[in-house]
């Protein structure tokens, strides 16, 4: 078309002028982008010139460029590179930029997440983030989004993964739910549609209106009907969105690999936007200088099940496999290996939460659970059981069925239709997707009774009637939450697998991840120790001497001292002199009352308050020592505990004891001098005041309880990453496997943790969360120097694991290990009398190994006074070809053995 232009009248308004709605690129597209830069950034990793003009020959030879523009795109990438010190973002790697303007002076700065998904995938994804950080934070997040990144206005202090993790394939269409109708994107759709539905007016078909008063118009139409459930311009801009403007399945596929450790993330910080951040940067600055399409209402009352159903719609949901379903039955009805109940009593608990089984059930069971436990025990666990079960015949030649007594009882003529409508959708609930008709053919009621209740069922949305499976030739019900259980599992599928690490990395991976092999050096890092070791039991006196030590270097104890002051830390007892620790929130989830013990209220003056020692014995009316001796048996049994360490540090002092006038007496010849009277007042702990703790409920109904086990697994996972049953044998009893095997189950299939063999050399399953997963997908330090004693949390002494005994010393406080990476440099035992190398002596860790009894003399909590070693790989020292390692760091020959003193400072 021909384009006449004339000079404008100066005194005319401003031509008003419009900005279009972008088209997102698609994933396709992107896809092919991403892997490109992919293959650039290897040829970069070669670095040099020569790396540059071969990948110029690259793309001239593979893509139709010439040679000056490849020239320019490998210069331009080469600056992206130079700028953010980082690789490319590519189809494995996402880049996240921190941009710092040094004139920044607000309290939050820019993010970039340079993902180049394509705007079907980014804004959906920068939605759902506003939403979750709104949802946590309690306010919205800034996002801006286009083909290539998302720019976040975030706090200075944050933790990426934090962020990351607010968003997952198994909460994103829930988030979209609360946050896409607020967004300008939406608006738009809703117009588009209204126009084509003729629900806009216009002036005729020879005017133009105005995009600003079809802008208005729509907006308001929207608010108009945003009280109706179910709208239909409303579904069908539901519809578009989701269906056709978004690719929610490679979303939910890119988030899960990023959950997993799978896509690498790289964080860089910047003055100034890098070259790939300079175009939004701009778009950023001048979002909201055009007018849009945002609505002025909030969220409509549209039905959850219409938008449900456009995801989910028949014909348009994703058939699933059987072999999927068949896997996902096996973990439901625990005949999958591994997740058999062990012992009788969990066993009939099982039987009685399924309702009941038929008696094919009950034989799998049988079978897996031999197969778990082998032949002798679990035929001795069957027989315990058997005997709290019953068989039950039903009418019609049909299967019998095995109930516990408590539904024996409830067993009517007409079987379970008195209480129906609760007992079957829970009977359901252990079933993935089955014929209509098996249910009849299996439930214990009449057949009209259980089609009305499934209708009832189907109504209320809580089963899906629908052929679910590939190949099935009649209708199938399942439960709606079984159902989102399935896809989720059924877009994980597919993946590689994860290959299970050697079992020596296994050490490593417990030290990395409990910060062992990158030791804290302030006071701040001490708090990072703690969010590790919540509700770990250990010997009162290793907290200090070793634990502490091995993590942070230096240790002062005033640090700890300082966060009981700063913060609402607590320790309390959990078995005599050990001790844990934990927030005064957290108590009833972690403290177990150890048996029954004194009055308290003889005890203390008022069960609410704390006290000074001097006010207990007041009160009490106890000698000074018997008091002391009480008070610590308490502690022990996790009934009292103190507001101050210090009154710890003088216990151990002490060993817990209160020294007594009259043994004193006794030992002097009945004269005891000034000195003998101050160690007697010093074995009363008069610091700090004493308290009760609050202890986990012990008639917490079955929903409190799982709840409980929730935060108390959740605690495990930030400890070990990953959890298996000889793991958790050093825990406390309420923290064991037997204890929280239930709730792992459900939490896999909630989705929040997830099962498999992550390590060789341990038997059974194991669960891992997804930052350990993450974690997995990384490459282990193998290059650290790190040690630990025998019993230190990340320590594997003592494990009850066959392809582990032997390789590791006992478990006891007087044993340390050192270690590079996965491999063991040297055991010390008996607090350094024998040494165990795993090096020749001319290696240069030999000597570095030995830096291990420096860190243990130059403590600052209950040093030695000297290391003495006697014998080295089973030699007297001074015959051991180790004895010149020894003398170079700094070990000295006295006669039998090779001694350090510990220098006073």
């Amino acid at each position: 078309r021909a384009v006449e232009v004339s000079p404008a009248d100066r005194g005319g308004a401003m031509s008003p002028f419009w900005k279009a709605d972008p088209n997102g690129r698609d994933f396709f597209y992107s896809d092919r982008i991403l892997s490109l830069l992919e293959r650039l950034e290897a040829g970069f990793a070669g670095g040099g010139k020569r790396a540059e003009e071969d990948l110029a020959d690259f793309l001239t030879r593979e893509y139709p460029m010439d040679r000056e523009s490849a020239e320019a795109l490998i210069a331009f990438l080469g600056r992206q590179r130079d700028h953010t010190e980082s690789p490319l973002p590519h189809r494995s790697h996402l880049l996240i930029e921190h941009f710092n303007d040094p004139l920044n002076n607000t309290d939050c700065h820019q993010v970039i997440l340079h993902t180049l998904w394509g705007g079907r995938l980014n804004f959906p994804y920068s939605e759902a983030l506003s939403q979750a950080w709104e949802n946590r934070e309690g306010y919205p997040l800034q996002v801006f989004c286009n083909d290539d990144a998302i720019v976040l206005d975030l706090p200075h202090r944050f933790r990426a993964e934090d962020v990351l993790g607010l968003v997952t394939g198994d909460n994103l269409e829930s988030l979209l739910r609360q946050r896409l109708e607020s967004t300008l994107f939406f608006g738009g759709r809703f117009r588009h549609n209204s126009s084509r539905a003729l629900l806009l007016p216009r002036k005729s078909f020879k005017q133009r209106t105005p995009l600003w008063l079809t802008r208005l118009r729509s907006k308001k139409l929207l608010q108009a009907v945003s009280r109706y459930e179910d709208f239909p311009i409303l579904t069908e801009t539901w519809r578009t969105c989701l269906e056709d403007d978004f690719d929610l399945p490679a979303l939910a596929g890119l988030l899960d690999e990023i959950r997993e450790g799978r896509l690498a993330v790289t964080e860089a910080f910047t003055r100034t936007p890098s070259p790939f951040s300079s175009g939004i940067a701009f778009d950023h600055t001048n979002q909201r200088m055009y007018e849009d399409d945002t609505p002025l209402g909030g969220q409509s009352l549209l039905r959850d099940d219409l938008i449900q159903g456009i995801v989910h719609q028949s014909g348009l949901r994703p058939m699933l496999p059987e072999a999927l379903v068949r896997e996902f039955t096996a973990k439901l009805h625990r005949t999958w290996p591994d997740y058999a109940p062990r012992r009788a009593e969990d066993l009939v608990d099982w039987v009685e939460e399924r309702v009941f089984l038929s008696l094919g059930e009950w034989e799998e069971l049988r079978e897996s659970l031999i197969r778990d436990l082998g032949e002798e025990e679990g035929r001795a666990v069957l027989e315990k059981g058997e005997g709290k079960l019953e068989i039950r015949e039903l009418p019609g030649g049909r299967e019998p069925l095995l109930l516990s007594r408590v539904y024996g009882r409830k067993y009517g003529e007409k079987g379970f239709r008195e209480e129906m409508d609760d007992l079957l959708p829970r009977w359901l609930s252990f079933y993935g997707p089955r014929p209509v008709s098996w249910v009849s053919g299996i439930y214990p009621a009449p057949e009209e009774e259980i089609s009305s209740c499934l209708e009832a069922l189907r109504e209320s949305e809580y089963l899906i009637v629908d052929r679910l499976t590939e190949g099935a030739g009649e209708d199938q019900l399942c439960t709606a939450e079984n159902l989102e259980i399935l896809f989720r599992l059924k877009r994980r599928q597919g993946r590689s697998d994860f290959k299970a690490l050697p079992r020596e990395d296994l050490p490593l991976f417990l030290a990395q991840y409990q910060g062992l092999t990158r030791a804290g050096e302030g006071r701040d890092d001490l708090r990072k120790v703690f969010e590790k070791l919540i509700s770990y039991g250990a010997k009162a006196s290793l907290w200090e001497s070793e634990i502490f030590p091995a993590r942070l270097r230096p240790y002062y104890p005033d640090w700890l001292d300082t966060l009981f002051q700063e913060s609402p830390l607590l320790w309390y007892g959990c078995g005599r002199e050990r001790i844990a620790f934990c927030f005064e929130e957290e108590q009833s989830l972690f403290i177990e009352k150890q048996g029954d013990g004194a009055d308290l209220d003889a005890l203390l003056p008022d069960r609410r308050g704390s006290f000074t020692f001097w006010d207990v014995k007041d009160h009490s009316g106890l000698p000074s020592g018997e008091l002391m001796d009480l008070l610590w048996e308490e502690c022990w049994k996790g009934r009292i505990s103190n507001d101050r360490f210090s009154t710890v540090r003088t216990g151990i002092a002490n060993k817990f004891k209160a020294e007594s006038l009259k043994a004193m007496e006794d030992r002097s010849g009945g004269r005891i001098r000034r000195g003998g009277y101050n160690r007697w007042m010093n074995s009363r702990t008069v610091e700090g005041r004493w308290y009760l703790t609050r202890a986990i409920n012990g008639e917490e109904d079955p929903i409190e309880r799982d709840e409980r086990l929730r935060e108390v697994i959740r605690q495990l996972f930030l400890r070990y990453g990953v959890l298996f049953r000889t793991l958790l044998e050093r825990e406390a009893d309420h923290q064991k496997w037997p204890a929280l095997f239930r709730t792992l189950r459900l939490m896999e299939l909630s989705g929040e943790c997830v099962s498999g063999k992550f390590f060789e050399g341990v038997r059974g399953i194991q669960f891992a969360s997804w930052e350990a997963l993450r974690e997995l997908n990384r490459p282990l330090d193998g290059e650290s120097l790190y040690w630990m004693n025998c019993t230190d949390p990340a320590s594997l002494s003592g494990i009850r694991e066959e392809e582990l005994k032997g390789l590791y010393p006992p478990r006891l406080a007087a044993h340390h290990m050192v270690f590079r990476g996965s491999k063991p440099l040297l055991f010390s035992r008996k607090n350094g009398k024998e040494l165990e190398f795993f090096l020749a002596p001319e290696e240069g860790d030999a000597l570095e190994a030995l830096g291990l009894f420096r860190d243990i003399l130059g403590r600052e909590a209950d040093p030695p006074s000297a290391v003495r070693v006697e014998r080295v790989n089973g030699m007297p020292v001074q015959e051991s070809p180790y004895a010149p390692v020894l003398k170079e760091a700094g070990f000295r020959d006295n006669f039998s053995s090779y001694i350090m003193n510990r220098i006073i400072k």
